[in-house]
């Protein structure tokens, strides 16, 4: 039993992961050439959005990318102000599923943005241990 073959029919399939490959290395150099701090985000926003269907419409794509801010700006805020708190982490994804329901983000949008105020989450915490550890 073969599990993929060359075939007209995986084309599109190959022809999009170029397209994100490519799209997600420009976005890296686009960010560091502005010098933007963490620019892995530029990469990570790009992915989010291109991992769409090949049908997807514009405003999916603009949803998904807002629902990445909203996880980010989230993440930003609880990073600084209330550290490695159970608690607050808890009420930031309560708040990012408020804020996408005022938004009117699909389900899938809330998902990014959930994913995004984690992720940030995890990189703070992360690079704080290894501060403390070796200042």
């Amino acid at each position: 039993m073969k599990l993929w073959a060359w075939d007209e029919k995986n084309l599109p399939s190959i022809t999009h992961a170029i397209r994100t490959a490519v799209a997600a290395t420009a976005s890296v150099i686009v960010a560091r050439l502005v010098q933007m701090p963490e620019a892995y985000w530029a990469a990570i926003a790009t992915l989010v959005v291109m991992q769409s269907t090949l049908g997807a419409t514009l405003t999916l794509s603009i949803e998904r990318i807002a629902a990445t801010a909203v996880g980010a700006s989230a993440g930003a805020f609880e990073a600084n102000y209330f550290r490695a708190n159970l608690v607050a982490y808890a009420i930031a994804i309560l708040l990012v599923g408020m804020l996408s329901f005022a938004f009117r983000l699909e389900k899938t949008a809330y998902r990014y943005a959930s994913i995004t105020l984690t992720i940030i989450l995890m990189i703070s915490r992360l690079r704080s241990a290894v501060g403390d550890r070796f200042a």
